[in-house]
């Protein structure tokens, strides 16, 4: 299979989360990568095509990326 799936915003420092938008976005991670385990095999592929962190630099953005790269599937960025 292939998945598609954008605009996570993620932020493992907490600091910018997209709670702020509403209840609805309470925990959105989380939920997210639980629905990701559940869905997503380890031969399925994951295209992730923009605004995965709320991070401005690489640098910055390595620890979202390891929690994606954590997940099952292959990835494409």
């Amino acid at each position: 299979m292939i998945y598609g799936l954008s605009d996570l915003h993620l932020d493992y420092t907490g600091d910018k989360s997209m709670e702020v938008f509403g209840s609805a976005w309470e925990n959105y991670e989380e939920r997210m990568f639980k629905s990701w385990r559940e869905i997503v095999k380890e031969d399925d592929y994951v295209v992730v095509p923009g605004d995965i962190s709320w991070a401005l630099k690489i640098e910055e953005a390595y620890n979202d990326l390891k929690r994606i790269e954590s997940l099952p599937g292959k990835k494409i960025f």
